[in-house]
């Protein structure tokens, strides 16, 4: 897009909007049919206190199949009234509420990089630095996010024209020597690496802060009575105000993540704030965030739900082993049913998308 390739841009915004479908909702079919037989097997809990949103109890294996077929079909839906100050969740894993939200959002933002294709670079970042500010006004936290986070990325690409990295090494040219230690570029570099630091550790901190929000009672916790005070008023709702500092706590975090520099004199290092995202262990929890987020709720409610209630009517010390027992059993379960079913679901999922496309697409 900052290059002027119209073709490609046309090219991009098809294929991902062909294939999103496809890599939401094949992965939620699985992961569904998965809650369909731990209810046929029983191992959902029957009226359990607090109240979860779970199954209905079918009187025979063919009606819970269809019961299950409808809600598939509802969670398709990409025309569903979506009620995000009240969502509904889905019986068969109250968490899949996000995946029509994650749709909309999606193709809201392929909308909005094909209307502004052609857009001069600063007025794109100015439309849709706006329209994040406008959803956020008008009580959508969650459009909020999906264009807080394409005004950041359109933010870095300005970044590096604005600054970009200083070759090093055997890529050294004559024509981009690199500045002398002393020169006036290089203090100033210097000086701008020093500057962002002195930015994006409070603001690093700040995002956490905000991202802590509590769910109830923020009006009285300490250190959120005033922060509370501030909600606008779209979102002084009991399941709002949560959203809404959460969101804004996100993006805080985000863009000092985004724009922490590395440590040091050297611009090809890994940034500070990052240096915790880079790991072999993050990098593995991210491959498999999608898949921990799809097989954890059924594994809470098929395996963890019974193990806590066992323990609830014991004593305080009888109750918090069995809590520990029961992370381990179901977090250790809910690590290997992801990696399980990133290998088999998600990741051919995505194939198949790219295969369909590369089928039914017209080559030039």
């Amino acid at each position: 897009m900052r290059s002027r390739e119209f073709a490609a841009i046309l090219d991009t915004l098809a294929s991902s909007v062909f294939r999103r479908g496809i890599r939401l909702f094949l992965p939620i079919i699985a992961s569904s049919f998965l809650s369909l037989l731990f209810e046929l097997a029983r191992l959902y809990p029957r009226n359990p206190w607090p109240p979860l949103t779970l199954p209905g109890h079918e009187t025979s294996w063919i009606a819970q199949i269809c019961d299950w077929f409808l809600n598939v079909l509802e969670i398709l839906n990409p025309f569903q009234n979506i009620n995000i100050g009240d969502p509904h969740p889905p019986p068969y894993d109250a968490h899949l509420w996000t995946i029509p939200v994650e749709f909309r959002g999606s193709i809201v933002i392929f909308l909005v990089l094909l209307a502004l294709a052609k857009a001069r670079n600063g007025i794109r970042l100015l439309i849709v630095g706006m329209l994040v500010f406008y959803v956020l006004w008008i009580g959508h936290w969650e459009m909020g996010l999906f264009l807080g986070g394409t005004f950041l990325a359109d933010l870095q690409f300005l970044r590096r024209d604005l600054f970009p990295p200083r070759p090093s090494g055997l890529l050294d040219s004559p024509e981009s020597p690199t500045p002398h230690p002393f020169s006036p570029k290089s203090s100033i570099l210097h000086h701008h690496k020093i500057l962002l630091h002195l930015l994006t550790i409070p603001l690093f901190l700040l995002g956490l802060f905000l991202v802590s929000f509590p769910d109830l009672n923020s009006e009285s916790t300490p250190g959120y009575i005033h922060i509370h005070a501030w909600t606008p008023l779209e979102y002084r709702t009991f399941y709002l105000t949560q959203k809404f500092w959460d969101t804004v706590g996100a993006l805080i975090l985000l863009t000092a993540i985004s724009f922490s520099p590395p440590l040091g004199s050297s611009d090809d290092g890994t940034p500070l704030l990052q240096m915790p995202f880079n790991t072999r262990l993050a990098q593995y929890l991210g491959d498999i965030s999608f898949s921990l987020y799809l097989v954890h709720g059924p594994m809470i409610y098929g395996f963890g739900w019974a193990m806590l209630q066992d323990s609830k009517q014991q004593s305080p010390e009888i109750y918090w082993w069995g809590f520990v027992k029961c992370f381990a059993v179901v977090g250790g379960l809910s690590l290997w049913g992801a990696d399980l079913f990133m290998r088999f679901i998600d990741v051919p999922s995505v194939g198949f998308g790219k295969w369909l496309a590369d089928k039914g697409w017209v080559n030039e």
